[in-house]
Order: structure tokens, then sequence, then C-alpha cells
């Protein structure tokens, strides 16, 4: 494996750096916010979700590819839940969830989760590639609950964002402006190649690098939480150097697997 085919790495690993990063800045802006930890959580699970999806892709071992993906819709329930969440809480720094949220929904969004580790969604790896990698995979009953808990909570959470868009006045309306621009970008991002491209041409090499196709609307949802707000220079300081270390590290690990393999 050369320099040019660990460049996936490359983006994968600087677009966590830069999700995280941006997701510490935010939460260390006002600590006490529900909005900036909910933005916080939001953005360490689709760290942690980028990582085993983009691992599930590049071991060899099928019994663990199995467990991986299983892994990964088991994060992506509470990936959908954080972005419900923050739909709910944002821009606001101060939020009472109702009794309905802690006792129906939590649970309901829990118990998914769980399910989707065991062989009620996923049950076996029917067929491996001749690379090695799992082909197809046999579905059990629970799929249909993890898909619909998923799309309930996405499609929730966009409605809430363009209700609260419509009613919102002055900074907050620049506020979902912002927001809305990120989603748009990374809804179009998600389509074209992770629907579109496996779907209808056979192409699913672009699925590992999903943690591309959810920064923008890290980026500009950030954005939009510290709009208008006064930056603590220090904050900004040691975000910047940590992201440049991360990248350094990153090219590091990198260019030694490329020299090292040419």
């Amino acid at each position: 494996m050369g320099i040019l085919s660990n460049l996936d790495l490359l983006s994968v690993g600087m677009t966590i750096a830069g999700i995280g990063i941006l997701g510490f800045v935010v939460y260390f802006n006002n600590t006490k916010s529900i909005t900036n930890k909910t933005f916080l959580l939001f953005a360490l699970i689709t760290i942690v979700w980028s990582v085993a999806n983009y691992a599930y892709y590049q071991v060899e071992s099928v019994t663990l590819a199995f467990w991986l993906i299983r892994f990964v819709i088991f994060l992506g329930v509470w990936h959908a839940f954080s972005f419900f969440q923050l739909a709910r809480v944002f821009p606001k720094s101060e939020f009472k969830f109702s009794d309905n949220y802690k006792w129906i929904l939590l649970p309901i969004v829990a118990i998914t989760s769980i399910i989707n580790l065991t062989p009620l969604v996923f049950k076996r790896a029917v067929e491996v590639s001749p690379s090695g990698g799992i082909a197809e995979i046999e579905n059990g009953l629970a799929i249909v609950l993890f898909g619909t808990v998923i799309m309930a909570l996405i499609i929730s959470g966009v409605v809430v964002l363009i209700r609260k868009s419509i009613k919102a006045t002055g900074v907050e309306k620049s506020q979902f402006g912002f927001v809305a621009l990120g989603t748009f970008f990374t809804f179009v991002l998600i389509v074209t190649f992770n629907f579109i491209l496996p779907s209808f041409f056979d192409n699913s090499k672009f699925i590992p690098l999903s943690a591309l196709f959810i920064f923008p609307f890290v980026l500009f949802t950030s954005y939009a939480i510290l709009k208008h707000k006064l930056f603590d220079i220090k904050v900004v300081a040691t975000a910047t150097l940590a992201f440049v270390l991360s990248i350094v590290t990153f090219l590091e690990v990198i260019f030694s697997k490329g020299f090292d393999q040419i």
C-alpha cells in the first residue's frame, strides 16, 4: 500500500481531528449550555462512528468486520438521537426535557441500539468478497425497527429545525440559516456518495469516508453556535495547535507506511 492509497486515511483523520476540536471549542465556550453539551456529544459520537465505519472496510477478518458493522449501526442510533436532541435544544442555553422524552424516547433509543448488536438485526455474513470483506449480510426482522427509529429521529430533527427557523428572528434567524446550509451540504454528500453511487453505479469506495460528509454540518453548526460570541484567544490558540499536531501525526503515519512499502 503506497502513499496515495493512504490518502483516504489522512482525509478521515483530518476530518475527525477537525470535528473533535470544533466540538470541544464549542463546549468550552460555554460549558453550562445544553446546546453546547449536546453539540459535543454529537461530535464525539460522530468521531467514534466514523472510526468504526472506516475500520469496517479495512479489516481482513470477517468475524471482526461483522462485529464492526454491528457496532456501526449501534452507534448509528445514538448518532441520529444526538442530532435530534441538538435540533430540539438549539440554540438555547437551558432546556427542560419532557417526561415522554426521558421515559419513552430514551428507552426506545437505548433498546434499539442494544438490539442492533444481536442477530435480530444482522444474522450472519452470507457472502465474502474476493478481497476478504463482507459482500452480503442476512438481515433479521428487527432491521425494520432500526430503520424506523433512525428515520423517525432524523426526519423529526429536520422538521424541528425547519419550524424553529420559520419562527426565528434576528440573530437566531441567522444561526438557523447556517445550520440549514450545513445540513444541506451534508445531505447532498451522503445521498450522492453513500446511496446513489453504491446503489446505481456499484461504487462503494467512498462509504468509509463518511466523516467527510458530516463535516459540513459540524462546521456550519459550530459557527452558528459561536456566532456573535467573544472567543477566548487561549482556547482558539490551543485548538489550532491541537489540530496542527493531529495533522502532523497523521502525516507521519501516512508517509512512514508509504515509504516503507515502496
